[in-house]
Parts: C-alpha cells; sequence; structure tokens
C-alpha cells in the first residue's frame, strides 16, 4: 500500500512540475472527506500542494449532520479562497458514507513566464480572476485494517466567473533557433460573463484514522465543461505588439474558442495531516 502510494506521489509531482500547471485561473482545492462518524467530532486539518495551501474544519453538532469551512491560500502565486458547506454523513460497520453542498469564493492574480532550459522558446502569462461557486459532493469510504481509510469522492462545482482575464503569449522557434524560424501564438480573453461546471473526483487515504493524528493522502483528476463567452469566438488586440523579427503584424487576429479555459491542471495531489477531536469527552468506538 505505502509503495503505491509514493510510487503515485512522485508520478504526479513529476506531471505537476510543468509549466502549465502554473498557468491556471481557477483554485483547485482538496475535496473535503471529513471522516465525521458521530456527534461532537471535531476535525482539524491542513493541506499542501505544490501551488496552494489550505486549512479545514469540520465538525458534528448533532447525529449525521456535519458542517465543514475552509481557507486556501497560494504558496508561489497571489491566489485566495473559501469554501463554507453543510452535509449529511452515515456510518455503517467498515463504512462511512457523506454528501455535502456549499458554496465558495476564489480570487486569482497570477503572472509569470517560463523559457525552455536548452532552448529558446518562451511562454509567458498575465492572469486573473475573481469568481464565486456553488458545489455538491458525496463520498464513499471503507476502513482498512484499522490501519487506514480508502475513500472515493466527487465533487461538482459550477462556477461563476465575476471577472477573468486571460493573457497567453508563446515564441516558438525552429529547431535552428533562427528569428527566421519563430512563430508566435497568442491567446487572450476578457469577460465577465462566463462560467464553468469543474468535476473533481478523487481518491482520499486516511492513514491511522482512528488516532488522535491522521496523515491524508489525496489524488485525482480535473474535468471541465465551458459556458459563456468561453465557447465563443473573440479576437486578439495586436495594434500595440512590437514583434522582434522584421515582419508586421495586424492590429487584429481573430480567435478561436479555446477549450483550457479556464485553466484548470489535469492532475491534483496533495497531503495533509488532521487532527481528530471528540467534544463530549467520550473515546471514539474502535473499528
Amino acid at each position: 500500500m505505502f509503495r503505491i502510494i509514493f510510487g503515485l506521489g512522485l508520478f504526479c509531482l513529476f506531471c505537476l512540475s510543468s509549466c502549465s500547471f502554473y498557468n491556471y485561473t481557477y483554485i483547485q482545492t482538496p475535496v473535503s472527506v471529513p471522516d465525521l462518524k458521530q456527534r461532537g467530532e471535531l476535525k482539524v486539518q491542513a493541506n499542501s500542494s505544490l501551488k496552494e495551501g489550505s486549512a479545514e474544519v469540520a465538525y458534528s453538532p448533532i447525529n449525521h449532520i456535519g458542517v465543514i469551512a475552509s481557507a486556501s491560500t497560494g504558496l508561489v502565486k497571489d491566489t485566495k479562497g473559501w469554501e463554507a458547506g453543510l452535509g449529511y454523513y452515515l456510518a455503517k460497520n467498515k463504512y462511512l458514507f457523506s454528501m455535502y453542498g456549499g458554496v465558495g469564493y476564489g480570487d486569482v492574480e497570477n503572472k509569470g513566464s517560463f523559457k525552455e532550459w536548452f532552448g529558446r522558446d518562451t511562454k509567458e502569462w498575465n492572469n486573473y480572476s475573481t469568481y464565486h461557486k456553488y458545489y455538491i459532493q458525496a463520498s464513499l469510504g471503507r476502513a482498512l485494517w484499522k490501519i487506514c481509510r480508502v475513500s472515493v469522492a466527487v465533487r461538482g462545482s459550477y462556477v461563476q466567473f465575476d471577472s477573468y482575464g486571460y493573457s497567453f503569449h508563446h515564441k516558438n522557434y525552429d529547431v535552428d533557433k533562427s528569428d527566421t524560424k519563430l512563430a508566435e501564438e497568442f491567446d487572450t480573453l476578457k469577460t465577465s460573463n462566463a462560467s464553468a461546471l469543474i468535476i473533481d473526483p478523487t481518491v482520499n487515504i486516511t492513514f491511522f484514522h482512528t488516532r488522535r493524528f491522521s496523515l491524508i493522502v489525496q489524488a485525482g483528476f480535473t474535468l471541465v465543461h465551458r459556458y459563456g463567452e468561453f465557447r465563443e469566438d473573440h479576437a486578439i488586440d495586436l495594434s500595440t505588439y512590437q514583434p522582434s523579427t522584421s515582419f508586421s503584424y495586424p492590429s487584429t487576429a481573430s480567435q478561436a474558442p479555446d477549450r483550457t479555459h479556464p485553466i484548470a491542471f489535469p492532475l491534483t495531489f496533495s497531503i495533509g495531516g488532521r487532527l481528530n477531536i471528540n467534544t463530549r469527552g467520550q473515546k471514539t468506538k474502535a473499528e
């Protein structure tokens, strides 16, 4: 089990090291799987990925009802967001089912560049977005050998962008690396009329889930379906651009819809720790 998790973690970290991982306009937060089982349980958790860190609190005021809240911030970019939800859970033998619904907010400012290690190709981007979202999620987990609980979870989020700006410029040189073989690619979009449905299926593994402190590992992927101006043709303003070659650009260029908007990396991976507290002063029954 540990070898599988370790290998999966290395694979995800390798994939996430590409520059496209940093060129994003949406904050990918871990899917909350608080593992609440009874009244009075309080879970305090911290998670980290390569680009964001988050803190989460979950509490069960009465049996079968849970409240969750989380906040996230960027580790390499200026991003921040929060989520809050209410839901239902049911513990049966070694199985634990939960369903939550809630709201969230995100604010992204992401500007950067990337240059090839052994070449001249360069990529530059300047992105920003603010959005609110509504989500619903479900999870089903099973305890294994009193060591860990493995849960399969899926979250669906409807994201409405209050503002959205994306600018991308790629200088793509041919193999001879000369300016005469330069092909430049542009992509830009500014709008306040765009939305997306974002689906996050994940696998969540909680080690030492019956102890006071637990280790959490989560891996998954992201699917995006776009609406509004994400699916419409638009134009790029090149009137102020000064090319590095003698080639003259037109003042505007037409651009077909870019199916990568909003940028959300297809793979997700996070690791965290959780403090398990029983506010009723009773021991949790061992599974």
